[in-house]
């Protein structure tokens, strides 16, 4: 049986900075796709993620500030730039099913530390 290592990418949001539900001009959200994917590149690299996998399984994480309720499938707008920055990093060929499992976002609890959004990487498809 192969080892599973899994990475946690934080990223410096309080909150998801682009949902499905938004409203807006293209040029707005297109600069956070932008800057998501280049910063999932670097960021991959920095804690140690190596390039190369046969598969990977990624989940995007939201500890939300309040109980309110909210659409994990929401956070896919945010989740995707990330999954291509892992790519352009190399981690995985292609973010295809082939070599990346996309696990649906998953929304937490609040807790005192405050909201937070976080990317777990995990070596190999899901059992």
């Amino acid at each position: 049986m192969s080892e599973r290592t899994t990475w946690t990418m934080p990223l410096s949001y309080d909150k998801p900075p682009l949902t499905l539900n938004q409203r807006g001009h293209w040029a707005k959200t297109d600069a956070h796709r932008k800057a998501l994917r280049a910063w999932a590149k670097v960021a991959a690299r920095r804690i140690g993620v190596p390039t190369g996998l046969g598969h990977i399984t990624t989940r995007l994480h939201y500890r939300a500030p309040d109980r309110r309720r909210r659409d994990e499938d929401n956070l896919i707008a945010t989740a995707k730039p990330l999954w291509d920055g892992l790519v352009d990093a190399g981690i995985v060929p292609d973010d295809t099913s082939e070599y990346m499992t996309k696990l649906m976002p998953k929304i937490h609890p609040p807790s005192p530390d405050g909201p937070a959004l976080w990317l777990t990487i995990t070596i190999g498809a899901p059992p």
